[in-house]
């Protein structure tokens, strides 16, 4: 990857309202961060038919490129137009959305995508392509859920902790979205299993792992109020709660121990419930 594409906002891009939305959110977070934009388009085989076989080549000529190309220029156009101080740049090929994207993650500071997409970005959040996404992606993954922030006002950040590193990663990212756009964090620790060793014993154990993943955070972002939960549920039904009048969810890409289920499979039961929008946060290699 290109050394100057490094620290980027990458946003998937293709026709959907959505898809639409997420360069928004992409372009308004570039512009906070003082980072590049770039604007992702694939061109999937898929599209011209019988798909990429043996002896297949793309027709740069075609409709669907020529149409793309147009999507793309218009895209930089209106973005540009809003935030003219912005670096924008593109990349439009014949390629899997998802590898392509997987790719571009390598050197982005973070990838932004819509909740569902047309053509190769079909069905965000609700098909596979977002899972993959969220598994596969070398950065940070926003799924941006516009439809739901317009349905009424919302203000805060929830962050799931566990104790691990890759939740560590996703606190330090919380918060410092919280800290720049001035909101407050709720920690959420979810425990699920009490039966076995009974509230009395397991709470405060959960207490101090909360306590633990917590210590130090404070100090280093003293203008961001943080609240600690500790709910007795499922950790996906605790964090989708948790949501519901918050503005970002941020959640690792798993975990590990005794409370192993905060992450994994639970980023993928988020990115399909929440009531807002989801950060998943991959350890960098």
């Amino acid at each position: 990857m290109d050394s100057t594409l490094r620290r980027a906002v990458v946003v998937g891009l293709d026709e959907s309202s959505h898809a639409r939305e997420a360069v928004d959110h992409a372009a308004a977070l570039a512009d906070r961060k003082r980072l590049a934009l770039r604007l992702v388009h694939a061109v999937n085989p898929s599209q011209y038919g019988a798909g990429a076989s043996a002896g297949w080549s793309p027709d740069p000529f075609g409709i669907p490129y020529r149409a793309a190309e147009a999507l793309v220029t218009e895209t930089v156009s209106r973005v540009k137009d809003r935030y003219p101080q912005l670096t924008i740049t593109s990349r439009l090929e014949f390629h899997s959305p998802v590898d392509l994207l997987v790719e571009e993650s390598e050197a982005a500071e973070v990838l932004v995508l819509g909740v569902r997409g047309s053509g190769g970005f079909s069905a965000l959040l609700v098909g596979s392509t977002t899972v993959r996404l969220a598994s596969k992606a070398h950065c940070p993954v926003i799924a941006v859920r516009a439809e739901l922030h317009r349905r009424r006002p919302r203000h805060g950040i929830v962050v799931g902790v566990d104790g691990s590193p890759e939740a560590a990663e996703a606190l330090e990212f919380a918060l410092s979205e919280a800290a720049e756009t001035k909101q407050s964090l709720t920690a959420v620790m979810a425990y699920a299993d009490p039966a076995s060793l009974g509230n009395a014993v397991i709470h405060p154990l959960v207490n101090a792992a909360l306590a633990e993943a917590l210590a130090g955070w404070g100090e280093k972002y003293p203008d961001v109020s943080i609240e600690r939960l500790i709910v007795c549920e499922q950790p996906v039904k605790a964090l989708v709660e948790a949501s519901a009048a918050a503005e970002l969810l941020v959640v690792g890409s798993r975990g590990r121990g005794a409370l192993r289920s905060m992450f994994g499979s639970v980023s993928h039961g988020v990115l399909h419930h929440a009531d807002c929008s989801v950060a998943v946060v991959h350890s960098r290699p």
